[in-house]
């Protein structure tokens, strides 16, 4: 598991979003040229972008991230879940608590179907 730390710690001191997948070896994160989502394999590090037909290692990726800045946000759902909580429970202490707690149980519902899913 080496590896894969020394891949995660390089996106977060270079501060690009990323979504480590470690039931598939890989991790999601900006293409250093288009932006767009692409995999890494973390044992590897072979990346390839389908959308602007890139592709390489990690050592062609910290070339591409010295050009330019990855600015691209990658979708990931515990952060988002962890987000909309905390709505949530800003919103508990300032409004209808019952409402709020409804609408809570709805999203957790709907959130582990989903993961079932998937």
């Amino acid at each position: 598991m080496g590896k894969e730390y020394a891949v995660l710690s390089f996106f977060k001191q270079k501060k690009i979003d990323y979504l480590f997948l470690p039931e598939k070896n890989q991790v999601v994160i900006p293409c250093p040229h288009c932006g767009k989502p692409i995999n890494m394999c973390t044992d590897t590090t072979e990346w390839d972008c389908h959308r602007c037909e890139t592709n390489g290692n990690l050592i062609n990726f910290i070339k591409g991230v010295q050009k330019g800045e990855i600015k691209s946000k990658i979708y990931n759902p515990k952060r988002e879940r962890k987000e909309l909580l905390q709505m949530i429970h800003k919103l508990r202490t300032e409004t209808n608590r019952e409402q709020i707690d409804k609408m809570k149980e709805k999203l957790d519902r709907l959130i582990n179907y989903y993961k079932k899913e998937g």
